[in-house]
């Protein structure tokens, strides 16, 4: 990748670069510093490719005054931004110094709750600020969210990169190998649906900062997948991993998780609706978690982890361009490098060695002609090859000045540059190597590396400032190994007198600061054994005491079946303890009482069901209450009593229950008529339990009954027997008559209702004879009609309908052959006749022959239709074979031919083609026996 060397012609000589921040496919970013204001400021420079779609750029330009206009404590400030007529932008923003999150999350493994939640509160307002603006930030992310701190101190949240980079890249991301995996991780399912129309909302920032907020509680990344495609569809398709997999010791409150699940909802409308609805949820639960200043202190004080950059230590080509354009007087940097000349006058058009430094260009090296410029260029080639690059700048810059555009000062300028790239990214690859041994605290390792890169690749200021990181890096871990022995020695006097829940945070406190010490590894272990047996004994009392108050709960209660079943439990668990044994004799003397009071109850239960007649429930009650105390001679007397009671209760029941019986039995046989069965049931009753009050009435009620019934009986009988002379006699009228009289006399004589309905039947039987006859013969004459007036259909019907309704009579078999004969020399007639218009219309025979066919199937006794079918097939044969003769005629010419030709196979094949095609002829076979005899 080519470094940025960028000519700034449109901005003012304000800045002053320090260090490259870093660099990659969109440009580059540098640390300046305002020269007039003397303030540290970044610069970001954009590629001119973004600026050759035009809108891409307009857009570039819209969201750049958007965010200039843009004011919020928590919002890096973007101060200026301008492009050129290249097409390079220029963004000047704020210089935040602090660390993003994902820094944060490698030098904390857990970050205090306080902290996180204060993070987040910040986070969200600023969130909810740009929501205001219309703005959707689209690209929440750890590296997106800085911390640092305030005048006073305090936590302060910055928010950067408001999309203005990102516009330009575009759906470049999505295929980019390693450039939009970042983005990916924390974008929301609503980004993946946005070419398919879904819209991006306020509420995509907010499921990205869940993600974010996800990731800094429990330090796991909550969308399960290792790749771009699996990540999308976790966050499409997939639910967080749960807190109880990525928080299993319970630190996360259960109200903050909630918080949490629910910003990470899949649908927008299932999230909080804005990020201010979010941010006071957070509030809440801020009180309960209070800031840890302490925190802060050992992050950005304690740590003391180098923090330098690429550095630019000579004024290269960018610097250069800007310094060419700058045309006002500069403040030098405290501690930096001198400035170059800024005097005003004519500058020269920039050529291609625009990259050389601004030294020496006018008062350079005159040596004149091609031996002193061919000598300037061996001697250029020479220092390159011994790396002394500043050396060969100034020789090619010598040689530009004698002989301007000289193509061989081109092309080794150009192995200049690349030599100095390579030399420049070996150096910052070794420089990061370094870094990475300081940030292990591998001092000795770090050492070593200085000294192996400074002799081969030469001196480097910034091997001197990680020299000297390496000697502040000492002086830290030194001190931090003096507090963390402090620390322990304090922590093992807790020990000595078991002060176990002081000394284990103690202990890991000084392990945070020195983490490799085996010897505190060994007390925390130690610690940590006395706390675990210490929370055990005091978790074993306290389930006592708990278990001991749920006992006396019970005890308060009189729940014998509880007491019983927790003593149990619990001299199982914790043995004869005191306490329970008091407990033991407690439940003996409840026990007692409860027996008592049950006893009492039942007696008195029992008296109160002697009182009212129940002897058997009182005998139970009795019965139960012996079992609980067998001795009690008063509930063996009171039992006897209630025995007694049930027996002459039982005896009066069953005599009661005799007279009742016998009474009932009276209605019934008196009902059905039964008299001598009636009289001989109430001897029986009088038999058995003796006379009783209601015998007289019961045998006078029999005795009436039977001389009505005799009565009646008699009424009935005369009635019946009119009914069938009547119908004998053909006068239906008059049986109808005689038979309403019997039905009256009959509803007072159930008795005789079999005979008054056999009478009434015969009666109906008798009329519906009647009437069926006088039917049939009006269908009869209906249909009769209808065959005189040639309405064959409708005498059909009706003989179809008079048969369903009367069955197969005779005349209706009669009528039916009638029909039939009618209606076979109809369609006989219908036939003869659509054959003669067929033949009158010349039809094809095919069709002349199958109406002929059909007609014979129908009335196969009609010689007419066998003659006529014979006539038509021959006269269809006829005309076959004379549409055929034609094409046969043909075919014996050319087999003639083919035989005049001696070609014979020929001949043949061509009268078998025939007879497939036409069909077999007479001429073809015979021509073919006889070519045969010949062959």
């Amino acid at each position: 990748m080519e470094s940025v060397a960028i000519p700034f012609q449109q901005l003012e000589g304000k800045y002053e670069i320090l260090e490259k921040m870093s660099e990659g496919g969109m440009g580059a970013v540098y640390k300046v510093r305002h020269r007039l204001l003397d303030e540290i400021r970044v610069i970001k420079v954009m590629r001119p490719h973004l600026a050759e779609d035009e809108v891409l750029r307009k857009r570039f330009v819209r969201e750049a005054k958007t965010a200039i206009r843009l004011r919020h404590v928590n919002l890096a400030q973007v101060y200026d931004f301008t492009m050129d007529e290249s097409g390079y932008f220029f963004l000047a923003m704020e210089f935040i110094d602090g660390i993003d999150l994902h820094g944060l999350a490698k030098l904390a493994k857990v970050v205090p709750m306080g902290v996180v939640l204060e993070l987040a509160y910040q986070s969200l307002d600023v969130i909810g600020y740009l929501h205001r603006k219309k703005i959707v930030h689209r690209d929440i992310s750890p590296d997106n969210l800085l911390i640092s701190r305030d005048d006073e101190g305090d936590l302060l949240v910055k928010l950067i990169d408001l999309g203005i980079a990102k516009v330009a890249e575009g759906d470049e991301n999505l295929t980019a190998t390693g450039t939009f995996l970042g983005k990916v991780k924390y974008s929301s399912p609503e980004q993946f649906r946005s070419q398919t129309g879904h819209e991006v909302d306020p509420r995509s920032d907010i499921y990205s900062f869940g993600v974010v907020l996800y990731e800094l509680l429990t330090g796991i990344y909550p969308i399960k997948g290792n790749n771009i495609s699996s990540l999308i569809s976790g966050h499409l398709m997939h639910p967080p991993i749960p807190f109880e997999t990525s928080d299993p010791e319970g630190r996360i409150p259960e109200a903050l998780r909630g918080l949490v699940i629910r910003a990470l909802e899949k649908e927008p409308d299932d999230r909080f609706r804005t990020a201010g609805e979010f941010r006071k949820e957070i509030s809440e639960l801020r009180a309960s978690f209070p800031m840890e200043r302490s925190f802060l202190v050992q992050l950005f004080e304690e740590q003391r982890l180098p923090t330098a950059r690429i550095r630019v230590d000579r004024p290269g080509s960018t610097q250069g361009r800007l310094d060419r354009n700058f045309g006002v007087e500069t403040t030098p940097a405290q501690g930096g490098m001198p400035l170059p000349d800024l005097s005003p006058g004519p500058r020269a058009k920039p050529t291609g060695t625009e990259a050389l430094p601004e030294a020496g260009r006018s008062g350079g090296l005159r040596l004149g002609g091609d031996r002193q410029i061919r000598a300037l260029l061996l001697g250029a080639e020479k220092l390159i090859e011994a790396q002394h690059f500043d050396e060969a700048r100034l020789q090619l810059e010598a040689a530009e000045n004698l002989s301007p555009g000289r193509p061989e000062v081109v092309a080794l300028v150009e192995i200049l540059n690349r030599a100095d790239t390579a030399m420049q990214r070996r150096r910052e690859q070794a420089a990061v190597e370094i870094e990475e041994l300081i940030r292990a605290e591998d001092f000795d390792g770090a050492r070593e590396a200085i000294r192996r890169h400074s002799v081969e690749l030469g001196d480097y200021p910034l091997f001197s400032d990680l020299s000297e990181a390496v000697n502040q890096g000492e002086e830290v871990a030194a001190e931090r190994a003096e507090r963390a022995a402090k620390i322990l020695e304090a922590a093992r006097l807790l020990i000595d007198d078991e002060q176990w829940e002081d000394a284990v945070p103690m202990i890991r406190e000084a392990l945070v600061l020195t983490p490799g010490d085996g010897d505190a590894a060994v007390m925390l272990d130690e610690a940590e054994r006395g706390l675990a047996s210490y929370l055990e004994d005091r978790r074993h009392q306290a389930e006592i005491e708990r278990t001991a108050a749920a006992i006396e709960v019970s005890l308060q209660a009189e729940d014998i079946e509880g007491v019983c079943r927790s003593l149990k439990l619990a001299q199982k668990l914790y043995g004869e303890h005191p306490r329970f044994v008091e407990f033991a004799k407690k439940l003996t003397d409840l026990e007692v009482l409860v027996l008592s009071r049950r006893v009492d109850a039942l007696k008195a239960e029992a008296a109160a069901l002697v009182d009212g007649g129940d002897f058997i429930a009182a005998g139970l009650k009795l019965e139960i209450a012996l079992e609980l105390m067998p001795e009690d001679a008063d509930l063996k007397v009171a039992l006897v009593e209630a025995t007694e009671g049930q027996r002459i209760k039982e005896e009066e029941s069953r005599r009661r229950q005799v007279i009742d019986t016998t009474s009932l039995g009276l209605e019934r046989l008196v009902t059905a008529c039964r008299f001598s069965s009636a009289v001989a049931l109430l001897d029986g009753a009088v038999e058995s339990v003796g006379a009783f009050d209601e015998e007289p009435s019961l045998r006078a009620m029999v005795t009436d009954a039977a001389q009505v019934y005799e009565r009646r009986e008699r009424n009935i009988d005369e009635a019946v027997a009119e009914v069938g002379k009547s119908i004998e006699a053909g006068y239906l009228e008059k049986a109808e008559a005689a038979l309403g009289e019997a039905q009256t006399v009959v509803k007072d004589h159930p008795e005789a209702l079999d005979a008054v309905a056999d009478a009434a039947e015969a009666l109906r039987i008798a009329e519906a004879d009647y009437r069926r006859s006088k039917d049939i013969g009006a269908a009869a004459s209906s249909i009769e009609k209808r065959l005189k007036d040639g309405q064959l259909d409708h005498a059909g019907r009706e003989l179809r309908l008079a048969r369903r309704l009367y069955g197969n009579e005779p005349v209706f078999d009669d009528l039916a052959a009638q029909v039939a004969d009618h209606q076979r020399e109809q369609e006989r007639e219908r036939r003869r006749a659509e054959i003669h218009q067929a033949l009158n219309a010349k039809a094809p025979f095919s069709d002349v022959v199958a109406l002929i066919e059909a007609a014979v199937v129908f009335d196969s006794g009609d010689q007419a239709f066998q003659d006529l079918l014979k006539e038509t097939r021959q006269a269809e044969h006829e005309e076959a074979e004379a549409r055929r003769r034609p094409a046969v005629l043909e075919v014996l010419e050319e087999a003639d031919r083919f035989i005049a030709e001696g070609r014979v196979d020929q001949a043949l094949r061509v009268l078998d083609a025939a007879v497939e095609e036409l069909g077999p002829f007479s001429e073809a076979l015979a021509l073919k026996r006889r070519l045969g005899k010949a062959g």
